[in-house]
Order: C-alpha cells, then structure tokens, then sequence
C-alpha cells in the first residue's frame, strides 16, 4: 500500500478529518512510506498520522485525511524515516481465535495493533515496540518505555477528540501485557480479548499504568469489537 504522510503536534492536530466518511475495501498486504518533508523542530515530539489503502474494515470507521479515502493510524517519532507498514493480521480475514492471532503476530517485531468498537465509529489501538511470542502460557508484562495507546473519537470535531497515551515512567515495566487471550497494554489500560475458549471477544480499556484513559471516564470499560488489525513495521533510517 501507498503511505503518505502528515506531520502535526500531539493533542492538537492528529489528523485532517474528511466530511463524507466512507468504507474503502482495497486488496493489498505491503505498503511503502515516505518521510515527511515537514520541518522539524528540536526537542519537540512530532506525531505522524499516515493514510493507508491498505486497510479494509477499519477504513470503515476511522477519520480520513483530507482529499483521500483511506483510513488513518498514528505513530510516533522523533526522526525521519522511511516505513514500510505490513498487514500481517485482520481478524475477519484470518480469524479471531488467539491461534490464528498467535500465528500471524509471533516474532514479528514491532507492530501497530488498531481495533473498532462495535455499533460506533471510535477506534482504539496501540504501538508495541518490542518482539511477542506466541509460546507465553500465561500473562507476561514487557519494560517498554516508546509504547503508546490511542483513540480516534466519533464527535463531530474528532480533532480534538482523539487522545494519545504514553506509559507513565514509573510502570514502564508494565508498558506490554502479552496475555493468553491477546494483546494488551499496562494494567488492562488496554487490552484486547480474542476468541479463547468459548469466550465472546471484547475490548477491555481501564486507565492504570498509562498517562490518559483512551475512553470518556464515564463510560463503560469493556466492550465488543468488530474487527483487529495489526501491522508489523518495517524502519529504514533516512
């Protein structure tokens, strides 16, 4: 798939919203990026939203770049690179039992996970800058202090609906919770359940050992999804 890049500053601008939001179905699994051409500045974090048409049920549901209907998903950088951004799971084209998760996902390095809630247009999803294995026999808890988590909203000025979520320092060894139903992050602060022993899938989203709740305080903290993706991605200094 073809990435193009934005570049704005956290908590104000994660991306440009198109109006007229519309499912986009394409059909590849690989993608190739190019760096922004954005000035940076110095010892100022910059958020990168790309636009991709590569992914298909999220398009659905989550806020588009400006003049182009493809879906969006944030990561976060302080340098220039070229990314390559692989699908590498889609829970409605591979299944969502952990084994097809376990599968697909294990021993892929770092990797964006990106999930839809159900009867809403939020999307929730995380960074995980470390490798998982699909072996853990039991839940599992990973030092990583560049893990991140985020939520693009559904109002109608998503812009400044949209949260992003570093792990506070002092629980950064608890950034990565690999369980035996899915991936998750700190303490449940997100965490994503598959199909596991006749267990239903569902979101789960409390707010523990990561700076921000991705999700309005008063609302509930676990939901159903409707479908998972994750990508594995692939760095080249510029």
């Amino acid at each position: 798939m073809k990435i193009s890049w934005k570049q704005s500053s956290p908590l104000k601008k994660l991306w440009t919203l198109r109006k007229n939001r519309r499912p986009v179905y394409p059909n590849d699994s690989s993608s190739t990026t190019t760096p922004s051409t954005t000035k940076k500045e110095n010892n100022n974090e910059r958020l990168h939203v790309f636009s991709s048409s590569d992914t298909k049920s999220i398009s659905s549901r989550t806020p588009l770049l400006k003049n182009s209907p493809t879906s969006s998903i944030c990561y976060s950088s302080p340098q220039a690179f070229t990314y390559n951004f692989k699908l590498i799971y889609r829970g409605s084209r591979d299944g969502f039992d952990i084994e097809s998760y376990n599968d697909k996902c294990s021993e892929q390095g770092a990797t964006v996970v990106v999930t839809t809630m159900s009867h809403s247009k939020i999307i929730l999803g995380g960074y995980y800058p470390v490798n998982t294995k699909s072996e853990y026999p039991y839940e599992v808890t990973v030092c990583s202090p560049d893990a991140f988590i985020f939520s693009f909203g559904e109002g109608d000025n998503p812009e400044e609906d949209a949260i992003l979520s570093r792990v506070s320092k002092q629980y950064s060894q608890f950034a990565i919770c690999r369980t035996v139903q899915g991936p998750g992050f700190g303490n449940y602060d997100l965490g994503i359940r598959l199909e596991y022993k006749n267990l239903p899938k569902k979101i789960v989203c409390n707010q523990k050992y990561y700076e921000k709740k991705i999700i309005v305080p008063n609302e509930s903290n676990e939901f159903t999804f409707d479908d998972i993706e994750v990508f594995k991605i692939i760095k080249e200094e510029v």
